[in-house]
């Protein structure tokens, strides 16, 4: 047990200094970030059009199958529970109506 102990105050140790180098690697990048938009006169909003949008789900399809908090809307691979439910044939119970 001592010995999982000691590996556990070492791992603490460890993750303190990761998260403080990372400080210093973080604050040398953004440096380097500001240096070549000012060699480039680049802005933010230069910089930040230049990545890819995240797709957005607008308007996300309609939960068609329940059961407590899983739910499934009918697309994509099948849950287990409806998977489950098709082979027992009792799909209809998780059934969601509007």
């Amino acid at each position: 047990m001592a010995d999982y102990l000691a590996l556990i105050a070492q791992r603490a140790d460890l993750d303190k200094q990761i998260a403080a180098v990372r400080k210093e690697a973080v604050k040398t990048a953004w440096k380097e970030i500001k240096k070549v938009m000012k060699t480039y006169n680049l802005s933010k909003g230069d910089v930040f059009k230049l990545l890819k949008p995240v797709h957005v789900v607008k308007n996300p399809a309609p939960i068609k199958y329940r059961n407590g908090t899983l739910t499934w809307t009918g697309r994509g691979l099948k849950p287990r529970f409806v998977r489950q439910a098709e082979e027992n044939g009792t799909l209809e119970q998780f059934r969601v109506y509007d």
